[in-house]
């Protein structure tokens, strides 16, 4: 879940509402970086 490609819980919420209920217990969506399965997707695309 730590993918800058996730949207946060209540992305696109027209009701304060979370829009997406992770199963486990776990903060999702960031815009810090990107994860290792970020780089790993990206490189894999250009090797």
């Amino acid at each position: 879940y730590q993918s800058i490609m996730h949207y946060g819980r209540f992305a696109f919420s027209k009701n304060n509402q979370p829009t997406i209920i992770p199963k486990l217990n776990v903060e999702i969506g960031q815009r810090a970086g990107l994860s290792n399965g970020d780089v790993v997707g990206v490189n894999s695309l250009y090797s």
